[in-house]
């Protein structure tokens, strides 16, 4: 899946998943350190508070705050995840914005989602190519993205990245992904087990820019966006 999972720098608790269906890469390996059992228990424990209120405390006053909501353009595939966002994992926002002191405009967030612990999450729509002028967009050749990535992560968030195909086709499994996140880090299981019989997030290559214009040669966005959102 093009999934990009990218936690704190500062901190030691970081992740960085590039998971496509050829590779996946760990940044950080301290992060087994709070991986949950895969081992079959008779009691499932959907909290663990202790570690929660460890979390918490670890991140206060450690990570960036918006300055506000953003006045970017919400894309195509936003509004409808927006509403799966909200009716599994409950406060949701959407379009946040973040000042950024290298450039004159500030970083916007797609959706943010601030768990109990502190944790927080920037949950990010990656489109092939932009809808009207077909530029590429969001391609591993690009490096746009990865300075992205890195602001959010020295500032102590994870970010997580969804192709826009996984987001209309797949979305409660994206949920489910997030909610993988959540259970790794802070123990918090009890998203992931109400999502147990969702199926996995099925995996999406990341593209170059050589396969987005090809990509947008051919309409490809058309083939998987409901018709009214062509």
């Amino acid at each position: 899946m093009w999934l990009v999972i990218i936690a704190w720098a500062l901190i030691g608790l970081g992740i960085f998943c590039a998971c496509t269906i050829s590779y996946t890469k760990v940044d950080n390996e301290k992060i087994a350190n709070y991986q949950t059992s895969t081992q079959t228990e008779k009691k499932i424990i959907l909290h663990q508070s202790q570690h929660e209120d460890k979390l918490r405390c670890w991140l206060t006053g450690k990570i960036l705050q918006p300055i506000g909501l953003s006045n970017a353009t919400i894309g195509v595939s936003e509004k409808a995840f927006y509403r799966v966002l909200q009716r599994v994992f409950g406060t949701i926002t959407q379009g946040v914005a973040f000042e950024n002191p290298q450039f004159s405009y500030p970083y916007s967030a797609d959706f943010v989602l601030i768990h109990p612990s502190s944790l927080s999450i920037d949950i990010e729509i990656d489109e092939p190519y932009v809808g009207d002028t077909k530029a590429p967009h969001h391609c591993i050749n690009q490096g746009k993205d990865d300075i992205r990535n890195k602001f959010f992560t020295n500032s102590n968030w994870v970010v997580i990245r969804f192709s826009e195909k996984q987001v209309v086709k797949y979305p409660h499994s994206c949920c489910k992904a997030i909610a993988k996140v959540i259970a790794q880090v802070t123990g918090d299981r009890s998203y992931l087990n109400s999502l147990q019989p969702i199926p996995d997030l099925p995996p999406e290559p990341m593209w170059t820019i050589k396969q987005a214009k090809k990509w947008a040669k051919e309409d490809y966005r058309k083939t998987y966006l409901p018709v009214y959102l062509h």
